[in-house]
C-alpha cells in the first residue's frame, strides 16, 4: 500500500526515528521503504532519506543506495491533480551530508560504507559528473581504491 509505505517511511527517515535500535526492529521492511523513500517525487524528502541513511550500514542499505547510485531508483511521477506545494510549515533538519545529487550522495555513502563494489558504477558516473558531484565522486573513487 503506497499510503502506508508513504507514512513509514516518513515516520523513519523523515522525522528522524531510524536509530540504531528501530532499524534492527524495522531491519526487515528497511530495504522497501529506503527504495521507496529514495523514489519519492520531492528532493527534499530524497536527501532527508540520504541523511538518515547515512548513520547505518549492512547489505540492505547498500543494496538501495546501490540501485540508487546505478540510476534504477528514479523519483515516481506525481499526478498533475496532486501537484503543487501542501500549505503550513516546512521544518528543516541540519545537514550532515555535502551538496550533490541524489546518485553523487548515494556513491558517497557507499563509499564510506566501504563497499568497494561500486566502484565500477562511481567511475562509469564520474565521466560526465560536473561541479559538486564531480568531487564527491572522485573522493568516493578515491576512499574505495585505498
Amino acid at each position: 500500500d503506497p499510503w502506508l509505505a508513504n507514512g513509514a517511511a516518513r515516520w523513519m527517515f523523515w522525522n528522524r526515528k531510524l536509530d540504531k535500535d528501530a532499524a534492527a526492529a524495522f531491519r526487515k521492511h528497511l530495504d522497501r521503504l529506503a527504495r521507496h523513500a529514495l523514489s519519492h517525487p520531492d528532493a527534499h524528502a530524497r536527501r532527508e532519506t540520504l541523511e538518515a541513511l547515512a548513520g547505518l550500514s549492512g547489505d540492505d542499505v547498500a543494496r538501495a543506495l546501490s540501485d540508487l547510485l546505478q540510476g534504477n531508483l528514479k523519483p515516481r511521477e506525481v499526478p498533475e491533480a496532486e501537484r503543487g506545494t501542501p500549505g503550513g510549515m516546512a521544518e528543516f533538519h541540519p545537514r550532515k551530508l555535502p551538496d550533490g545529487s541524489d546518485r553523487a550522495l548515494a556513491a558517497h555513502l557507499l563509499a564510506q560504507m566501504g563497499r568497494k563494489e561500486s566502484l565500477g558504477a562511481i567511475e562509469a558516473l564520474l565521466k560526465t559528473a560536473t561541479g559538486s558531484d564531480e568531487e564527491l565522486l572522485k573522493a568516493a573513487a578515491a576512499k574505495l581504491r585505498e
